[in-house]
């Protein structure tokens, strides 16, 4: 279904007997024929994604009173929890959107946990679950790490029902991880194509301004509702929405799955993908914006099937494949609406959600109706870290401050090793895999 949308959106006709799949020869697609040329756009195999942000699954109702949380009450604070902990207790701190987990009756943040595979066992994190704080602070390949742990016996499970009742088995498979940057492109398709949506309504819903009006993304600070976030240790259930952040920080994203924001899913039902936090994807740069292979956290994340010296963002490219830009090891922080063709961006590679300067089959000129319009662009933005970075990763989407600049196609590059409260993390789980009942 992803392959057919975006090979539709190409101007490319889906072959049906290929999984939809389409000629391409840009960044984001693959070698089919094998001989070292990119030629197809196609997502390769079926996955399941978190709907909603990977969450911080805090305790609900401790057990036993401790020093961090009281009995009966959720495991919630405004300050670094201390002293002794229950077993398997998890704290999330409002003030610095920090999750903790107990760990040998220590506190241990999620940045740092060893043996992920038991906290799993455990059930101590979740990822598709509704009025969880986002899992921010911790770095790309943490957030790898967790959704790769995800994939042990019994922490994925799927359902089969029939007139008999439910089955449950386990997904038994190889790749689990965050996305790739195409297959965040792919999965945050809007439902535009039976003119369920405009791009005048897209514009709205990924600027997200008055939220106590109308559902839409978080990418305006939470706007109309920011007055709800207290100081207090447990927000009132009616404000649980709220319990990422407090007042007195800079922290405005609102809990996975949020009523605030159910109007911001692709056409896959997926919510939050614009907005709220951005999203860490598998990809890597290095700091003069050279593709390099990302064999730290999986194959699958080459950037283009391998070949690192053709996806530069260098300032100096000199093949399709190549996105333009200032050189970024010297130029240091830098951002720039898409719509606007800053540095010869005249051409726009889809399935990537990046710019380019050189003309390829199919990519589109920005601008043109034959191509991408600057409507179709919703004034997404790229913006670029690269003070003092040695290697840099792209997130997705946006944050809760990103304002128009949030959207579908919207790219931060940032240092691989960032924590900060702004960037979260979602898993994938491609099928078919065995199924063992």
């Amino acid at each position: 279904v992803i392959n057919k949308e975006v090979c539709l959106k190409l101007g490319q006709t889906p072959i049906k007997t290929d999984d939809n799949s389409c000629a391409y020869d840009g960044a984001g697609g693959v070698d089919v024929d094998g001989d070292d040329v990119i030629d197809t756009y196609k997502q390769s195999t079926n996955f399941l994604v978190d709907r909603y942000e990977f969450g911080c699954d805090y305790t609900t109702a401790v057990n036993e009173a401790s020093t961090a949380c009281t009995d009966g009450s959720p495991c919630l604070g405004n300050t670094t929890p201390t002293g002794v902990a229950d077993t398997s207790e998890v704290f999330y701190e409002r003030d610095l959107a920090v999750c903790y987990l107990e760990e040998g009756a220590a506190w241990t943040a999620a940045s740092g946990i060893a043996g992920l595979d038991a906290a799993f066992d455990q059930e101590v994190y979740k990822g598709n679950l509704a009025d969880l704080p986002p899992l921010v602070n911790v770095d790309q390949n943490t957030a790898h790490t967790i959704c790769e742990a995800r994939g042990g016996t019994n922490n994925i499970i799927i359902e089969k029902y029939s007139t008999s009742g439910g089955l449950t088995g386990t997904i038994v498979g190889d790749d689990y991880g965050i996305p790739s940057r195409s297959q965040f492109i792919a999965l945050a398709a809007w439902d535009d194509d039976d003119t369920t949506l405009s791009d005048s309504d897209i514009n709205s819903l990924e600027t997200g301004s008055d939220l106590d009006i109308s559902s839409k993304c978080n990418s305006t600070d939470a706007n109309g509702i920011e007055s709800q976030f207290t100081d207090s240790e447990v927000p009132l259930s009616a404000f649980k929405h709220t319990t990422p952040g407090t007042a007195s920080s800079s922290i405005r994203q609102l809990s996975s799955g949020s009523d605030f924001t159910n109007s911001c899913v692709s056409k896959y039902s997926i919510q939050d993908l614009v907005g709220n936090v951005r999203e860490w994807n598998g990809e890597r740069f290095a700091a003069s914006m050279q593709g390099v292979q990302s064999s730290t956290l999986d194959p699958r994340f080459d950037l283009d099937d391998g070949d690192e010296s053709t996806y530069a963002m260098d300032g100096a490219s000199t093949t399709n494949l190549n996105l333009t830009g200032p050189d970024l090891s010297t130029d240091g922080d830098y951002t720039w609406v898409l719509a606007n063709k800053e540095n010869s961006a005249t051409r726009f590679d889809l399935p990537m959600g990046l710019p380019i300067d050189q003309a390829g089959t199919p990519n589109f000129q920005i601008g043109q109706t034959s191509g991408i319009t600057t409507a179709q662009l919703h004034s997404d933005d790229i913006s670029v870290n690269a003070n003092s970075l040695v290697v840099t990763g792209i997130s997705s989407g946006g944050s809760h401050n990103a304002g128009s600049g949030a959207g579908r196609y919207k790219a931060d590059i940032i240092d691989i090793d960032s924590e900060d409260t702004e960037t979260g993390f979602r898993c994938v789980f491609p099928v078919p895999v065995s199924y063992t009942q």
